[in-house]
């Protein structure tokens, strides 16, 4: 054998086991256990991000679940898409408002429904998404692109605003990419988890999953490492934003939760007056009138682009 570099060597060149030389089991405790393999493996998931996986990718589709509506002050709706089959509907309706802010956050879809969204949300004749390598289609997996022809349901003039994070994950981020490409939306958020690929089993090495194939908005750029930038990003916890979202239920509006509400105490004149003539406002009738923090979370997100809504409406833009 040749001891050479990291790795002693068989006169073939193969990789046959780590030199102890370089790696001393003191420094590196069970080196010697890890198979050259999987060491390669490891090196190589850390060299390009979300292409080899340790576990098995998240693909599992959310629970049937109806959308959370909220009226924007009678310009539009805010529509929280939990599945995206059950909303497809409800977003089709909505489009005939001048405003829509589709809040696609935690949420990941299929490729049937993420084309039957896009067809509702262009205003193009039609969108491409790139295939490449082994991903899966429910029909022909022949051809190279899927085309999505438009529903011819969106007006011009419409705004459409969606929110994604860091959990929006599957081939709606290859359309939403696709969408902010052909101005088509106004995008706020956090990067997406660049969920877009699929991923086979390594023979032999059961701990590690391989790319297979991938679905990319039309100029073929992988999401993969980087997900999709929304055009206004907003730095935001994840746990943050978790639990920001977590907050809009029954009985809570949106402006709850967007909202900042600092406490401090409201002065009215009779509390001014009893004050400059040495009264105690403990011994008056008037209890003190204080404004309370609101307890639900902030949502960033939704506040930034519930801002720019507004900012627009000002401006003449979109309908306020």
């Amino acid at each position: 054998m040749l001891g050479s570099g990291l790795y002693s060597q068989s006169p073939a060149g193969m990789i046959e086991e780590i030199d102890p030389d370089l790696f001393p089991t003191e420094f590196f405790p069970g080196v010697m256990e890890i198979s050259p393999q999987e060491l390669m493996f490891a090196g190589l998931r850390t060299l390009y991000p979300n292409r080899i996986l340790t576990e098995p990718p998240q693909t599992e589709l959310p629970e049937s679940s109806p959308p959370i509506l909220r009226d924007l002050e009678g310009s539009g709706s805010y529509i929280r898409v939990r599945n995206l089959a059950d909303a497809l509907s409800v977003i089709e309706e909505g489009l005939t408002q001048p405003l829509l802010v589709l809040d696609f956050r935690f949420l990941t879809t299929d490729l049937e429904s993420t084309i039957e969204l896009g067809s509702l949300l262009t205003l193009q004749k039609s969108l491409t998404l790139q295939i490449v390598g082994d991903y899966p289609l429910e029909k022909d997996s022949s051809k190279p692109a899927v085309v999505i022809e438009s529903a011819g349901l969106r007006k011009p003039g419409q705004t459409i605003f969606t929110l994604s994070n860091h959990e929006t994950r599957g081939p709606i981020e290859a359309l939403l990419a696709e969408l902010k490409a052909a101005d088509d939306i106004i995008s706020v958020g956090s990067a997406s988890a660049g969920g877009t690929a699929s991923f086979k089993p390594f023979p032999n090495l059961e701990s590690y999953f391989l790319i297979a194939g991938e679905i990319r908005p039309s100029d073929n750029r992988s999401l993969v490492a980087s997900g999709f930038v929304p055009q206004v990003e907003v730095s935001v916890a994840p746990d943050d934003d978790r639990l920001a979202y977590s907050a809009l239920r029954e009985g809570v509006e949106l402006d709850d939760l967007v909202e900042v509400r600092v406490k401090k105490t409201r002065f009215d004149e009779a509390r001014l007056l009893r004050e400059r003539n040495g009264e105690s406002s403990q011994n008056s009738d008037q209890p003190d009138d204080a404004e309370e923090i609101s307890q639900l979370p902030h949502d960033t997100i939704l506040q930034r682009a519930l801002q720019i809504v507004k900012a627009l409406q000002a401006l003449g833009r979109i309908p306020g």
